[in-house]
């Protein structure tokens, strides 16, 4: 019994330090959106030239800003935005991005009726 209470708490430490180092709170009821495209699934790169602003499922709510993450062949790039709409940066970024690659939206801020507070992730995976 103390071996699986040690290994639970191992296990929530990085909750717990994430936690601790950012004072804004995880509202996990949020949904963010790209191009009407929720976490998990695929965009086409004729959907990243009509939509370029990230969406939340709350009508009040509003993206403050965000980091974008993607890993493209052996390389990394994290790009900070701030507000909802991408940024030039990104958005050629995105349309440079081929078929099959992921990408990430995250430590997502956004402003709603409890006050700032933090998004969960948004994965998305490039398509035609």
């Amino acid at each position: 019994m103390k071996r699986i209470a040690f290994i639970t708490m191992i296990l929530m430490i990085p909750v717990l330090s994430f936690a601790q180092s950012d004072d804004i709170p995880l509202d996990e009821s949020l949904i963010i959106k790209l191009a009407k495209t929720a976490s998990g699934g695929y965009l086409s790169k004729l959907d990243l030239k009509k939509a370029s602003t990230l969406e939340v499922n709350e009508r009040e709510a509003v993206v403050i800003s965000f980091e974008y993450i993607c890993d493209k062949e052996g390389y990394k790039v994290n790009i900070h935005n701030e507000g909802p709409q991408l940024n030039d940066q990104i958005l050629g970024h995105l349309n440079s991005l081929k078929i099959g690659t992921k990408v990430s939206f995250e430590n997502i801020r956004v402003d709603n009726a409890s006050g700032e507070v933090i998004a969960k992730p948004l994965y998305l995976t490039i398509k035609s």
